[in-house]
């Protein structure tokens, strides 16, 4: 295919997939992850997303590695299951509900 074939939409995204490959050589990150740094960069900046691919590529503007890997999220501590939620908290097993009708096996004895 001829360049002038080429869409300028095409070359548009062709700069974000060079501005990509620059950000994962240059953080040593996959693309997913250098993609993400591009986006996250021009959408904390308000610049195009084109724009700043452009600026990355011609090596105009270094985009950190930390907006390209996300911080390992904060474990939570667990939760222990609330043993208060039961009525009375000491309900003994005779009081539950077990979809026996116990009056019928009574009768039956």
């Amino acid at each position: 295919m001829a360049n002038a074939e080429l869409n300028p939409r095409d070359w548009r995204d062709i700069r974000v997939l060079r501005a990509q490959g620059v950000l994962a050589e240059l953080h040593t990150v996959d693309l997913d992850e250098a993609d993400r740094g591009l986006r996250a960069y021009a959408a904390m900046t308000g610049v195009p997303l084109h724009t700043v691919a452009r600026q990355v590529v011609d090596r105009e503007l270094t985009i950190s590695r930390e907006l390209c890997v996300p911080a390992p999220a904060r474990r939570r501590p667990e939760r222990r299951p609330d043993r208060s939620s039961r009525a009375g908290g000491t309900e003994s097993r005779r009081g539950r509900r077990t979809g026996v009708d116990r009056e019928a096996v009574r009768a039956d004895l």
